[in-house]
């Protein structure tokens, strides 16, 4: 939620905008710390409930993704996700060629890749760091309940202050069906 008076909300539709723009962010960013470890279904959150593997092989991020993918395939799943921090993410796409010096993941003035492997790339701060997540998405999901909704009200003393409280929401449900549809990578030490 936030705080703001009464005429700067009637002021301008672009600080309405603003204002809903910055309770999605903040709400997009407690949704992403919940999902993934706060406790629902019994275990701390997809974190929790991620089956642990470490890399038989390999020391770097993306190859025990790659390798983790296969040994999730091995077991039936069809992995298409994979989670991690965005500094994580950014050293694997600015990597350069040890000769060349080019950058791995392509030209530097194109658009970042958004996928690893074939999958698509989420980037979430709340994943531990030095792992990746992999994750099969049909065995994991997010079902959005009630949509995002802005709901403006007074509290407490609001009205004697000339100030509105302005609420934004969103309900979800995390449903994980299967153990071993994620996998919390470790590479290889």
């Amino acid at each position: 939620y936030s705080k703001i008076s009464k005429q700067a909300l009637t002021d301008s539709k672009e600080l309405e905008r603003a204002i809903g723009v910055t309770l999605f962010r903040s709400i997009s960013s407690v949704m992403d710390s919940e999902l993934n470890s706060a406790s629902w279904g019994g275990a701390s959150g997809l974190l929790g409930h991620a089956t642990a593997y470490t890399s038989l092989v390999y020391t770097g991020l993306a190859d025990a993704a790659s390798e983790a993918v296969a040994t999730m395939q091995e077991g039936g799943f069809i992995p298409d996700t994979v989670v991690m921090r965005p500094a994580e993410w950014l050293a694997i796409t600015t990597a350069k060629a040890a000769g060349s010096g080019e950058y791995l993941s392509g030209s530097y003035l194109s658009a970042l890749p958004e996928s690893l492997r074939g999958m698509r790339v989420v980037l979430s701060p709340t994943i531990t760091a030095g792992k990746v997540l992999v994750v099969d998405s049909s065995q994991v999901e997010l079902l959005v309940v009630d949509g995002f909704t802005v709901e403006i009200g007074t509290v407490d003393d609001d009205f004697t202050k000339n100030v509105r409280t302005i609420l934004g929401e969103v309900r979800v449900l995390p449903t994980f069906r299967a153990v071993g549809a994620a996998r919390l990578i470790t590479p290889k030490a």
